[in-house]
C-alpha cells in the first residue's frame, strides 16, 4: 500500500503576504494504516485534490475536496487526517502580522496489485474496540481471516456514517468499552463465540448472493434489533446499504455456477474494561 502526497501550494490571502508553510512535510501525516476499511474492501484507490484554509494560529480551519478520488471514504479520510494532524507556520502580511491563507495539494491512495484481485469468498472479521478514559475516546480495529496483503492489520478507528452505521450519540463513560464486530462469510460458516465481549446492545444481519464477476447480485436484510438501554445506539444499521457490498468486492468465480451465498453481520457489545468473561 502506498500514499503519495503532492507538494503544498499556498495562496497568500493579502498582497505581499508570506505564505503558510507546513511544519512537517504533508506526507508525514499519512500512513498505510490510515487506508479506510471500506475503501480496502472495495479495492478503491484514487487521487484526492484538496484545499485547506489555514487560520492565524497555523491550524487548518476547513478542508474542501476540490476534485474527488471517486471514493467517498478516501475523500473523507483525507480531510479528517489533515484537519486533525496537519500544522502550519501561519502566513504573514507585509507588516509581519499573522493572516489566514489557503493551501492546496493532493493525496494519491494506491493499493498493492495483489489486493486488486478482490476478496476471497472466505470468512473475514473485523473487531473495533472503542475505549473511554478521562483523556478521551480511543479505538482500534483489527481485521483478520484473509491471507491477502493489507487485510490482516490494525487500523485507526473508523467514523461511522450517520445513515448507515451505528450512531454513537454520547461519549462512553470512563472505563467502558464498546466492541463492534463485523463479519462477512459464506452462508453456513460457523459463528464465533463472543461472550467475553460484553452485553449485546445491537445486531443486524443480511444474506447476499454473488454474481460470477464478484459483485453482489441480491441482498436481503434478515435481522435488525436493539437490546438493552438505547442511550448508546440509536439504530441498528441496514447491512445491505453498507458501502462494502457495493461494486465488485469479491473475486470472480472460477467457473460458472449457481450464485455464491453469503452472510454479513454486525454485533455491538458494551462492557466495563475490568470485566472478565469466560467463553
Amino acid at each position: 500500500m502506498a500514499i503519495v502526497v503532492g507538494a503544498a501550494q499556498s495562496e497568500a490571502s493579502a498582497p505581499g503576504a508570506g505564505s503558510a508553510r507546513p511544519t512537517s512535510q504533508l506526507h508525514t501525516y499519512f500512513s498505510t494504516d490510515d487506508y479506510p476499511m471500506g475503501a480496502l474492501l472495495r479495492r478503491a484507490q484514487g487521487t484526492v485534490h484538496f484545499s485547506l484554509r489555514i487560520d492565524r494560529e497555523g491550524a487548518p480551519s476547513r478542508c474542501t475536496v476540490t476534485e474527488s478520488s471517486g471514493d467517498p471514504d478516501l475523500d473523507r479520510v483525507t480531510c479528517e487526517i489533515l484537519m486533525s494532524r496537519a500544522r502550519f507556520s501561519p502566513a504573514r502580511d507585509a507588516q509581519g502580522r499573522a493572516v489566514e491563507d489557503r493551501v492546496s495539494s493532493r493525496v494519491r491512495w494506491i493499493l498493492p496489485e495483489d489486493t486488486l484481485r478482490g476478496l476471497p469468498f472466505a470468512p473475514i472479521r473485523s473487531i473495533t474496540a472503542i475505549t473511554a478514559s478521562p483523556a478521551g475516546v480511543t479505538c482500534q480495529t483489527t481485521i483478520g481471516g484473509l491471507e491477502a496483503p493489507g487485510f490482516s492489520r490494525a487500523a485507526p478507528c473508523p467514523r461511522w456514517p450517520a445513515a448507515d452505521g451505528a450512531l454513537i450519540e454520547r461519549v462512553l463513560s470512563p472505563g467502558e468499552v464498546m466492541t463492534i464486530v463485523l463479519e462477512i462469510a459464506p452462508l453456513g460458516s460457523p459463528h464465533p463465540i463472543e461472550s467475553e465481549l460484553g452485553e449485546l446492545r445491537a445486531e443486524s444481519a443480511a444474506r447476499f448472493s454473488l454474481a460470477d464477476d464478484g459483485g453482489v447480485l441480491e441482498c436481503r436484510s434478515t435481522r435488525r434489533q436493539l437490546h438493552g438501554p438505547p442511550s448508546l445506539i440509536h439504530e441498528a444499521p441496514d447491512m445491505c446499504r453498507l458501502p462494502m457490498l457495493q461494486g465488485r468486492v469479491f473475486e470472480v468465480a472460477q467457473q460458472e455456477s449457481a450464485p455464491r451465498l453469503g452472510r454479513i453481520e454486525m454485533r455491538i457489545y458494551v462492557r466495563n474494561r475490568g470485566d472478565v468473561r469466560t467463553r
